[in-house]
């Protein structure tokens, strides 16, 4: 009869060996030791990485016991329904966390020049210095009226007004949903002034929302997110007339003023054409080919 030989899988030999598992049987001691009389054990602990005298024990003991990928397993809640789900704070909470509170390096003083592209037919027009308290708008994003389940509102103490630092954040703002400027429909007029008073504007482009619970990035939250912090500043700090917010188009400043700040916009403007005038023409034709709009 032929005797089978042991196998033997890269150079040494394998648990089925009938000699590793007789070195099982006669050498309990030294198995429950863990020493060097189980060549099994001496194998498995190698395969494993353990401290059993071979290169790199230490290290390989720990790697073993470090799941791989590098985290090691949860531990269970002590009522037995598993590991605890990690929660972290939203980066931008959809409200407040708490009250807020302004620096005075936080605020921008702000004299210089303002633009606004506004409409003069249609309905529920709107002059270019009054402020609309018809709101809150889903397209627009931060008004700062309340929210009503029934929709906008007209609230007779709560108003705001749009303007832009430059002429080409104000066409890529009003034209920003279909990044075409269309120099007639609704009788689009660009309009431009300096403030009669320097105005005193939360500054959103430095770390006020950081401190605050948020991040600089709350001026590219959801729209619905960025109204309701715009109802809190205009709630919470009535010293400020507005809020200086980073276009989510150019990078640049749009200004936000609240209706108490009205008062500060001249009563004629320093500058007013119709889009389809020849000079506004000139001046949006490099300003469209620079931010990609199409000139109707």
């Amino acid at each position: 009869m032929l005797r089978r030989s042991p196998l033997v899988l890269h150079g040494r030999r394998s648990r089925a060996d009938p000699a590793v598992a007789a070195g099982r049987r006669q050498d309990p001691a030294g198995a429950r030791a863990g020493g060097a009389g189980d060549p099994g054990r001496e194998h498995a602990a190698h395969d494993r990485g353990c401290d059993d005298g071979t290169p790199g024990g230490d290290r390989a003991a720990d790697a073993r016991r470090v799941p791989r990928g590098g985290r090691r397993p949860r531990r269970r809640r002590r009522d037995g329904r598993g590991p605890r789900a990690l929660v972290t704070p939203a980066k931008v909470p959809r409200v407040p966390p708490g009250p807020l509170s302004v620096h005075s390096s936080e605020v921008v003083e702000y004299a210089g020049p303002q633009w606004r592209i506004h409409r003069t037919a249609g309905r529920h027009l709107v002059a270019w210095n009054e402020a609309r308290r018809y709101g809150p708008l889903t397209s627009m994003r931060f008004d700062p009226h309340p929210t009503d389940p029934c929709g906008p509102a007209l609230h007779p103490s709560i108003g705001v007004h749009y303007s832009a630092v430059d002429i080409t954040t104000a066409v890529a703002e009003t034209f920003q949903r279909v990044r075409a400027v269309d120099l007639f429909a609704g009788g689009p007029v660009l309009t431009g002034w300096r403030p009669v008073r320097p105005l005193r504007l939360l500054d959103l482009a430095g770390t006020w929302a950081l401190r605050q619970g948020a991040a600089q990035s709350l001026t590219a939250a959801p729209r619905s997110v960025c109204r309701a912090w715009a109802h809190a500043v205009h709630a919470e700090l009535p010293e400020l007339d507005g809020m200086w917010a980073p276009s989510t188009m150019t990078g640049a400043a749009n200004i936000v003023l609240w209706h108490r700040a009205v008062d500060a916009l001249p009563a004629a403007p320093a500058f007013t054409r119709p889009l389809d005038h020849p000079d506004v023409r000139r001046m949006l034709g490099p300003i469209c080919a620079g931010i990609g709009y199409r000139l109707l």
